[in-house]
């Protein structure tokens, strides 16, 4: 199945920047999807059970966009590195400053796609990267991520607007 060997491209295309990629079960009452830490040069999955490849797959190219831009800007580590460890709730300010950051390494993730030369549908790739996006977007405006019911709502919508299974 071709998912496979393109979850199987990324995880050694991580590998080959030096980052290990851990697929670990969701938590109830945790936070991101996945993440990157550049301490531990990991890149983790938190797996929902109801996770398909393809969302892992979509993960993983996420967190690699984070990676491009550090690899091609090292200069913006610092600043990615602040607004990730604020202690208080981010400003508006700073949460625009989240968005836009997300935005343009999420924009990354059809690069990737065509990089590796992934199979998957590139309106897959377009679908989930209009997904985070709109995410990060809500946060920005609201101080919250939306809600589960706002989230399955916009996957729905995507879904018809690419018309694939989303």
């Amino acid at each position: 199945m071709s998912i496979n060997k393109d979850l199987a491209k990324v995880i050694s295309y991580a590998e080959s920047n030096n980052i290990t990629v851990n697929i670990l079960p969701f938590k109830r009452g945790g936070g991101d999807s996945a993440e990157l830490d550049f301490d531990t040069r990991t890149i983790t999955v938190w797996k929902r059970t109801t996770d398909s490849k393809t969302s892992i797959l979509a993960s993983i190219l996420h967190e690699l966009g984070h990676l491009t831009t550090f690899t091609t800007n090292p200069e913006l580590f610092d600043e990615y590195f602040r607004i990730s460890n604020l202690t208080t709730m981010p400003s508006k300010e700073e949460r625009k400053e989240i968005y836009l950051r997300e935005s343009q390494d999420i924009s990354k993730m059809s690069m990737l796609r065509e990089l590796l030369e992934l199979k998957v549908n590139p309106l897959i790739i377009q679908c989930w990267q209009e997904f985070d996006t709109w995410q990060y977007k809500y946060y920005w405006l609201y101080g919250v991520y939306p809600i589960t019911k706002l989230r399955l709502k916009k996957r729905k919508e995507l879904g018809i607007k690419y018309n694939i299974k989303f």
